[in-house]
């Protein structure tokens, strides 16, 4: 589910774990690197929910209006794992 997966990397570039030493510091910029290439890889997901989404719109889905929050919430959400992605890079740098 990708708001699960939303959770779990909002949570992971949220933590004040930036080493203790050389080797922890190594561990973690190379963790870190990994979740910007899954980041990366889920933006055909989140394209896939936003064209999902406009395709019941256009249909006159019945529950369209809740389609439509859903769809932004997540859009959303993917759009700001950006900054903190960046900040924490830096800071393992």
């Amino acid at each position: 589910d990708i708001e699960l997966w939303l959770s779990e990397v909002e949570g992971a570039l949220s933590s004040e774990d930036y080493g203790k030493d050389l080797t922890s510091v190594q561990n973690l910029q190379k963790k870190h690197a990994l979740l910007e290439s899954d980041i990366g890889s889920h933006q055909e997901r989140i394209d896939l929910v936003r064209n999902s989404a406009r395709e019941f719109l256009d249909h006159g889905h019945f529950d369209k209006d809740s389609i439509k929050r859903k769809a932004d919430v997540v859009e959303a959400r993917y759009s700001a794992l950006m900054g903190p992605m960046e900040a924490r890079k830096k800071k393992l740098g």
